[in-house]
């Protein structure tokens, strides 16, 4: 007979399918976090049914949590608690994070979901305010086939520098990660942002292949200075055919490049391979800015399309031993390509 505690019938039995919601048969449970406490720790699929799921999820094991169709509707959406968003993480810098979904040193997938961080009720924090749409610390996986949508602040607090949409931030090296056909739109500073542990070591930190996302920045705005993907503090990996931009920070005048949005960012990483996006309708369409700290920069930029930078370069390589070749650059209001040896940092 099943035991009285759907936890120890799954420990004791082995069951690695629960189902969030009642659109399919299995070990059914009401929210994504009490079917996540109940899953096995050698690993499970969590099915979640279409719905939405005012709640935020805190994953400590590994497993695949993927949102699935029934009938018509297909659209599993995680939207902030009632009362809005709380910290359940400190990001490595010591900043607090209020993140939707929460991985912490555990290999975990997430599918076809969406995260909506709309009514997040953080205007008391300030700019300690940092909501997240999907948050890895420490882990390894997969986030692919998401949406990641609002993860902004109110109006009067849209100028502090939080909001992200997807963050993967490590200190260890050696993760593997895979964020790929996500949406990611409406954030307050950066799309999709993967950083390593920034030890001055050269050695690097996790390493991503960011590939065939739609992340969309606010177009020209007042708030952060934006960035659609950021890979950053000895980070390392691939970012391809990916569609990103609309990053442009309205007050910006010539010459003022510290608070300059970007469509594509590597900051103090070497060895990231940029090629075969589309980037369009930003102040700095890729930017790879070298840190004395982490060594030469040694990205490769090909095949890309930049389209529409307004005010600064299309390519800018602020280091060494960076190279772009066979990229297309249609618009740039300053250089096509500008190579410097003074690292200056958009952000």
């Amino acid at each position: 007979s099943q035991a009285s505690s759907p936890q120890v019938w799954l420990q004791n039995y082995a069951v690695t399918v629960l189902v969030v919601g009642t659109c399919k048969a299995g070990i059914q449970f009401t929210t994504i976090g009490a079917a996540v406490a109940a899953a096995p720790n050698t690993g499970a699929t969590i099915d979640v049914c279409p719905g939405t799921y005012p709640e935020q999820v805190t994953i400590t094991k590994n497993l695949t949590i993927k949102g699935i169709s029934s009938g018509n509707s297909s659209a599993a959406i995680i939207t902030s608690p009632n009362g809005g968003l709380v910290q359940n993480a400190t990001a490595l810098g010591g900043f607090p994070v209020e993140a939707q979904i929460l991985v912490q040193g555990a290999t975990v997938t997430i599918s076809d979901l969406t995260t909506d961080a709309s009514n997040n009720n953080l205007d008391s924090q300030g700019c300690n305010g940092d909501p997240v749409g999907i948050y890895y610390q420490n882990s390894a996986g997969t986030i692919t086939h998401n949406s990641v949508l609002n993860d902004i602040l109110s109006p009067s607090l849209t100028g502090c520098q939080g909001g992200l949409g997807i963050f993967a931030e490590n200190s260890t090296y050696g993760d593997i990660l895979t964020i790929t056909y996500n949406n990611v739109e409406n954030y307050q500073k950066n799309g999709i942002t993967v950083n390593g542990p920034g030890t001055g070591s050269g050695v690097t930190g996790a390493t991503a292949t960011i590939s065939y996302n739609t992340v969309i920045g606010q177009g020209p705005w007042t708030g952060a200075g934006q960035n659609s993907i950021q890979v950053a503090y000895g980070a390392t990996g691939t970012v391809a055919y990916n569609n990103v931009g609309a990053d442009v920070w309205a007050p910006d005048v010539f010459g003022d490049t510290l608070d300059a949005a970007a469509g594509i960012l590597v900051y103090a990483s070497q060895y990231v391979a940029i090629k075969n996006n589309n980037v369009s309708q930003t102040q700095y369409g890729i930017a790879i800015v070298d840190s004395s700290s982490e060594g030469p920069g040694s990205a490769t930029i090909t095949n890309n399309i930049v389209a529409t930078t307004h005010f600064y370069d299309a390519i800018d390589l602020c280091g060494s031993n960076n190279t772009a070749t066979g990229n297309q650059i249609n618009g740039a209001d300053e250089s096509g390509i500008h190579l410097d040896d003074t690292p200056t940092l958009p952000r």
